[in-house]
């Protein structure tokens, strides 16, 4: 017998060991995730015969989208038991869940899954980009003397201050307070996660958060308010790296040119919407733009609706899934793109021109990966 349910405290052992089989992460870091990280209410599990064999987590949290800061759910640990694969869990499980957010008043489920097309048959598409910069063999003579070790779990203040305002343009991107800030650096120092920063007259211009591993550094999260910084903090990762490669992700809209250094930009972030309503009143807020939404894993989102969020019986000038309204949402993808890839069915050429010259097109990226 199948069981879907939210997830409760003493669900978390057996969640903890699913998670271990699937991800095979450190139990250094499981420790932190499972007592700072694991909220039952947020998150789902599919029971057979009274065993969890499949499970997902989630946290509450703000994005910021197109300057709207709008609560949403941050998923992780989305895992079904390897034997178990095949058999339609994880959309049971999703369905659940999509329930579950939108019954708490959270508009938008968000996540980075490491295969991002298993969710594109959930509704849940592609809304934030990544800068992915590789050089193999990374070396530097010399640390750039600016560039020091900044410790995780204190004097964060100016760090926040560098990502605050080097990601006040995105769209997509997680808003963090001081709360936010120091929860996200325990999360990283969990898992041996190393910090360099480079400061001047007491403030940061730019950091960056790395993990040294035996072949290769992971430079995780960084940040720099000007190209002289990013370069500084790229040659003191370099330094450390001594011939090791080095792997780092950075905004999709960043200027590196170096030497011996690939580069990709490609999709990272995807997006759910959970409350069509909700997220249309936040971000368009404007009644004389009508839309008609299709939703296979949430009801309540199909039918027309207004830019105000209000249930509409005018004829709609766009016609599309809920996940690619949320692409449009987001700043992602334009109305134009859409319909160019046979995503959206224009009904009206001159509002859908409207409605991507009122919301143009932004540049989206998230860093946080849980």
């Amino acid at each position: 017998m199948l069981q879907v349910k939210t997830a409760t405290m003493a669900d978390k052992a057996r969640i903890r060991e699913l998670w271990k089989l699937c991800f095979g992460d450190s139990e250094q870091f499981m420790d932190w995730f499972f007592s700072e990280r694991y909220f039952p209410a947020y998150s789902s599990c599919l029971l057979e015969d009274g065993v969890i064999m499949s499970a997902l987590q989630s946290y509450p949290l703000h994005v910021r989208m197109r300057g709207a800061v709008v609560m949403a759910s941050m998923l992780a640990g989305v895992s079904t038991h390897p034997e178990r694969n095949g058999r339609g869990y994880m959309k049971r499980i999703f369905l659940h869940y999509m329930q579950r957010v939108r019954n708490s008043g959270i508009p938008i489920a968000i996540h980075t899954p490491a295969h991002l097309p298993t969710f594109f048959s959930r509704g849940h598409y592609p809304a934030t980009d990544t800068l992915y910069l590789t050089i193999e063999n990374a070396n530097c003579a010399r640390k750039p003397g600016e560039i020091a070790a900044q410790s995780l779990y204190e004097d964060l203040a100016p760090l926040l201050l560098c990502y605050q305002k080097a990601t006040a343009g995105y769209s997509g991107v997680v808003s963090r307070t001081m709360g936010d800030f120091m929860y996200k650096m325990r999360d990283y120092g969990a898992d041996n996660g190393k910090c360099l920063v480079r400061r001047v007259n007491g403030n940061a211009p730019g950091y960056c958060v790395y993990y040294a591993m035996p072949d290769m550094l992971h430079a995780e999260e960084c940040f720099a308010l000007d190209t002289g910084t990013l370069s500084m903090l790229i040659d003191a990762l370099r330094h450390k790296a001594g011939g090791r490669k080095l792997y780092m992700k950075l905004p999709p809209d960043a200027r590196v040119e170096l030497r011996g250094s690939t580069s990709e930009t490609r999709p990272q972030g995807v997006m759910g919407i959970a409350n069509v309503s909700t997220m249309l009143e936040k971000i368009i807020g404007n009644a004389e733009y009508v839309f008609e939404v299709t939703d296979a894993s949430v009801p309540q989102n199909a039918g027309v609706w207004d830019g105000c969020g209000k249930a509409s019986r005018r004829e709609p000038h766009i016609r599309l899934e809920a996940g690619r309204l949320g692409q449009f949402l987001c700043g992602y993808r334009s109305i134009a793109d859409l319909a160019a890839a046979n995503e959206a069915q224009i009904k009206n050429e001159a509002m859908a021109e409207a409605l991507d010259s009122a919301y143009p097109r932004q540049v989206c990226f998230i860093t946080d990966e849980y």
